[in-house]
């Protein structure tokens, strides 16, 4: 099947060069994760897009639409990418929000490639960025249109053998990889890095913490030092479209898959397909 690309209810690739997206970012979006026809964990991909929108106060927005509009596209075997963006509308030059705007948005449905089979069991090598996240309390959580530092990221790992890169902030502390949430275990304990300055608040990152509090494992959502990161038992990455992937490398120093690490992924792999 043939990627799929959906404009305000119109299979078109075409948009305004007026869109706000386009122009400055003004906008946020969602990736989703489709499994024989199934949106999985659609209600919390759903609820966090109104919310974000709220937040950036791009109202109103009809959401009763997206699932009838991406429906038709959705096949009933094997697995499918979908990315919801929705952008303030339109506007001639200039920052200032006109009066009256209409938002757009865009669906994109594409097959998923397969993924490494190798990777889930031997997991991922990572390195940390030069590229820091700036802060932004404002914008902290959001999965906002502007991704130019995780670009300028991804950049840096174009000549190398890893396959993720991990953020900090402007203060030197771990934030999140350049597509993925981050966790480390620590004695049998869970952390992840606080996101109140920068960062994106990942719908499988809250997952995780839920399936983990469930399982009695002990939280800590804090500030993590990279001293902190290279000292875990653990590391792991989280995605809506990779699940966990475990780290076993990071700047050279190998890291093993451990126990914590394996029964959150099974957990997530054995809800995911009910959710």
């Amino acid at each position: 099947m043939a990627d799929t690309v959906i404009v305000n209810g119109e299979l078109t690739e075409q948009i305004s060069v007026y869109d706000r997206g386009l122009a400055y970012g003004d906008g946020v979006f969602e990736t989703i994760l489709c499994r024989d026809g199934k949106l999985l964990l659609w209600e919390r991909h759903l609820e966090r897009l109104i919310s974000s929108l709220v937040r950036l106060r791009i109202e109103p927005f009809e959401h009763n639409t997206l699932l009838t509009s991406m429906q038709p596209y959705l096949v009933g075997v094997g697995e499918q990418i979908v990315k919801i963006i929705v952008s303030r509308g339109n506007s001639r030059r200039g920052y200032a929000i006109p009066e009256q705007t209409r938002t757009n948005t865009i669906i994109f449905i594409a097959n998923r490639e397969k993924p490494k089979p190798d990777i889930m069991r031997v997991g991922v090598k990572t390195r940390i960025c030069e590229t820091r996240l700036a802060y932004q309390p404002k914008l902290a959580g959001l999965k906002h249109l502007n991704r130019l530092e995780q670009v300028l990221a991804q950049m840096e790992l174009s000549d190398s053998k890893v396959q993720e890169g991990i953020m900090l902030g402007l203060q030197g502390e771990v934030i999140e990889a350049t597509r993925h949430n981050l966790f480390l275990v620590k004695n049998g304990e869970l952390f992840t890095p606080e996101l109140s300055n920068c960062g994106v608040a990942g719908i499988m990152r809250t997952f995780i913490i839920e399936i983990a509090q469930q399982q009695g494992v002990e939280i800590h959502c804090e500030k993590i030092s990279v001293k902190q990161l290279m000292q875990a038992d653990e590391i792991f990455l989280s995605n809506s479209i990779n699940g966990i992937w475990p780290v076993c490398e990071l700047d050279g120093a190998p890291f093993e898959i451990g126990k914590v690490t394996c029964q959150l992924q099974d957990r997530v792999v054995e809800l995911t397909s009910i959710a």
